[in-house]
């Protein structure tokens, strides 16, 4: 089977989505099947290559709000490579656009993977405001009902928010983002070899890695430590942040240090 995935961000950009449509991509083509992906491009990236045995083709397009624009310029090449596919996969968020717009023209099947469903919670992340929220939430709701021929969700809970929506059951499927035991193997791990490198020592240690994203509550941590360490005392949270988006790991890194929990 040939299949095209469509999707806003792929590696080298770093991020959950960007972990299981490359790792699809990888497992279907070991299945012996064609597949091509059409993303944004990145820097540092290359604008075609075949990695893992996959076609990438990315489209350029401006840096600042880099996911909205590659909802309009990915469908000239987005259209050009379906001709010659079985099946289109996308996901949430903008990739959706392209991804059904073509499926459209060409009268081909369209699979989309719906992460989350965010509704009426689109107002209640943290520096939205309420022009932004809305636009939001109609995008959302928007994409939500171009009614795809499947609707892939992550969770019974998205399954259920698909059904206040409208989304009929017979086009939802539950299907759980796997997990890689060669790679997240805990017998692989030595917490006393961590504990050494950062000079933790017997603290209790709790954790956040990814980005700083708006969606990602890491303000409601930061504002937590300081009752957590007096609730638990010798606690530290560690960070791991990646680079992007900057002004927010700025905005993080600052909010630290105005609550002097430096420590």
């Amino acid at each position: 089977m040939r299949i095209m995935l469509v999707t806003e961000y792929y590696p080298p950009h770093v991020g959950g989505v960007e972990v299981v449509f490359s790792t699809l991509a990888r497992e279907l083509v070991k299945r012996g099947h064609e597949c091509h992906i059409v993303t944004c491009r990145v820097p540092n990236s290359k604008k075609y290559e075949e990695f893992e045995g996959a076609k990438i083709h990315r489209i350029n397009v401006p840096r600042r709000n880099d996911r909205y624009w590659f909802a309009l310029l990915a469908i000239p090449t987005a259209l050009k490579i379906a001709r010659r596919v079985d099946l289109i996969h996308t996901t949430t968020f903008t990739g959706a656009i392209p991804a059904w717009v073509v499926s459209k023209l060409l009268r081909k099947k369209c699979v989309i993977t719906v992460h989350e469903v965010w509704s009426g919670l689109w107002s209640d992340l943290a520096e939205m405001n309420c022009v932004s929220a809305r636009f939001h939430r109609f995008l959302e709701r928007a994409i939500i009902s171009l009614n795809f021929d499947k609707y892939v969700c992550v969770s019974r809970y998205t399954r259920n928010c698909l059904r206040l929506l409208g989304i009929k059951d017979k086009k939802l499927q539950v299907i759980y983002n796997g997990i890689d035991y060669e790679l997240f193997n805990p017998s692989k791990a030595d917490g006393t070899v961590v504990r050494a490198k950062f000079g933790i020592g017997n603290d209790f240690i709790y954790m956040y890695y990814g980005r700083a994203g708006i969606s990602k509550g890491l303000e409601y941590l930061i504002q937590a430590v300081p009752m957590i360490s007096k609730d638990i005392p010798n606690s530290r949270l560690l960070l791991i942040l990646g680079d992007e988006p900057k002004d927010r790991r700025k905005h993080i890194t600052e909010m630290i240090s105005s609550l002097r929990i430096e420590k």
